[in-house]
Formats: C-alpha cells, sequence, structure tokens
C-alpha cells in the first residue's frame, strides 16, 4: 500500500521498516545494534534520526489510510492480497488509495 501512496519501490519501504524494527528491538530488549545494522544504518542513512523519521512518516501514511478508506481490517487485507494478483482489484485498490495521496500533497 505504501508503494502505491508514495511510488516507492517495495524493497525501499520494506528495507527501511525491516532495519527500524530492528535497531528498536535492540533498544527495546536493552542489546547492542549489530554490527551489520549498524553500518547498514551508517551506510544508508545520514544521521541516525533519519531512519527514524522515515519509519515515522510510514507509520503516519498508515494510520492516514487506515481512517481514509472506508473498509475494515479484513476486507482491506484481502484487497491488498487479491490486488497482487488481480489486475481489476490492483485498479480497485489504486482507486481506493486516491484520497490518501490527495491528502499527503497537503501535508
Amino acid at each position: 500500500v505504501l508503494t502505491i501512496i508514495l511510488d516507492k519501490l517495495p524493497e525501499e519501504i520494506s528495507n527501511t521498516v525491516s532495519l527500524a524494527y530492528s535497531v528498536r528491538s535492540a533498544f527495546v530488549h536493552g542489546s547492542n545494534v549489530s554490527k551489520d545494522n549498524q553500518e547498514k544504518w551508517d551506510k544508508e542513512y545520514e544521521k541516525p534520526q533519519d531512519i527514524l523519521e522515515l519509519a515515522l512518516d510510514y507509520l503516519r501514511i498508515s494510520i492516514i489510510t487506515n481512517i481514509v478508506i472506508d473498509l475494515n481490517k479484513e476486507e482491506f487485507l484481502k484487497l491488498i492480497n487479491s490486488a497482487l494478483v488481480s489486475r481489476k482489484k490492483h485498479k480497485e485498490l489504486f482507486i481506493l488509495l486516491k484520497p490518501v495521496k490527495k491528502i499527503l500533497q497537503h501535508i
């Protein structure tokens, strides 16, 4: 869904969320950030807060999406899954997300 709203590659969003979650988990569980994750963080982001701001933006967009669309969780997930294999459902999802994109243009 974020890929449609933000016009970004799924890998970019997935990598950001995965890295942010790994860093978060390390802190929450009292561990240090792994060397691999620290290297990814240093390589891909100028400042530590960059990934955090990006992850928060994704979260805000997800919340706005769930407020704006007129589907319950099960219906929305079913549409997302169907959109992966059906052009008709993909178009339906794209149309459903247009108001979200419009709102985000003004933020």
